[in-house]
């Protein structure tokens, strides 16, 4: 049997862009036969070990089960195997130092054969178990122990866990290592919710934009031609309402879907109320509230007027 060896060429420390998601280290070897030949586009076993100290304590292993390329480069991340032992998010960097070890099976399975061992020198910043630990290169590293920290314009803020909308974007801030924040927008649900101005009824699959009810009538019966005019009167909503100015009539498929939910936003009566759907010049719809039919009636007639707006 030939005797195989590898040459490992770079050991990469790789930070996720989200906090909450595991850290990982990016490892390529190249692998050669005993006469420096290639060991192109096969598949190896392969175990990752990080010992604590040069003949330590393995505080985590892992396996991985690549393929080498036609140039025989395999490329795995530490950190996203199958572990077989401890966990990787858990080792505290601060106890180092730490070497990787790794043992290698050609024929693709777990007899590993071929092992060799390499100093981890250069320690993720996020990994680091001090406070404004100041690294090699003389930056400081917004991290607290067990903890990750993202720069919000003047200070430093914990996250544990992170807050909600933030994404700890690595980036440099007055010659430190900071942690950016990104704001992303929120998910809304259907319900009652003040700071939309009403009542949510409708959320589109996306979770960022829906329709709002108001929770009370603009006005109790008048002409449809009127009504336009009343949706977007302050003096017709209550105080959470009147914060907002782009009140309008529902249309006819937004009225039924306000009727489906009448028990829920509050407020109605059994009458009838305008949508903003018209026909011709002298046909309006509305929909009774009682028995939820909709219908084209003469303009001029009379309804109740319930505001809607879009966010």
């Amino acid at each position: 049997m030939k005797k195989l060896y590898f040459l490992l060429l770079s050991i990469s420390l790789t930070l996720s862009a989200w906090a909450q998601a595991p850290e990982k280290m990016s490892y390529q070897a190249v692998v050669k036969d005993a006469s420096s030949g290639l060991v192109t586009n096969q598949k190896i076993g392969m175990q990752m070990s990080i010992l604590q100290g040069a003949e330590g304590t393995a505080v985590y292993v892992e396996t991985h089960q690549p393929t080498t390329n036609s140039n025989g480069l395999v490329s795995i991340s530490v950190g996203t195997g199958a572990p077989t032992s401890g966990s990787f998010r858990d080792i505290d960097w601060s106890k180092g130092p730490y070497f990787l070890q790794t043992e290698i099976d050609p024929a693709g399975g777990t007899s590993y054969t071929i092992s060799g061992k390499s100093e981890i020198e250069s320690q993720p910043y996020a990994f680091h178990a001090t406070t404004a630990t100041t690294a090699e290169n003389g930056l400081k590293a917004g991290t607290t122990k067990g903890q990750m920290m993202f720069w919000d314009d003047e200070a430093w803020v914990k996250l544990d866990p992170p807050p909600n909308g933030v994404d700890a974007n690595l980036s440099i801030r007055d010659g430190q290592l900071a942690w950016t924040k990104v704001e992303v927008a929120p998910k809304y649900e259907i319900g009652l919710n003040n700071d939309l101005g009403g009542y949510v009824f409708y959320v589109a699959p996306d979770g960022l934009h829906g329709l709002v009810a108001a929770t009370q009538d603009q006005s109790a019966g008048g002409y449809w031609n009127d009504a336009f005019s009343l949706v977007n009167n302050s003096a017709n909503h209550n105080a959470v309402g009147a914060n907002f100015t782009d009140w309008r009539l529902p249309t006819k498929d937004e009225l039924n879907m306000m009727y489906l939910k009448k028990d829920a936003i509050g407020g109605f009566t059994i009458d009838v109320y305008w949508s903003s759907t018209g026909s011709g010049s002298y046909v309006a719809w509305g929909q009774g509230f009682g028995n939820g039919i909709q219908f084209g009636t003469n303009n001029p007639g009379t309804g109740r007027v319930r505001a809607v707006r879009a966010f």
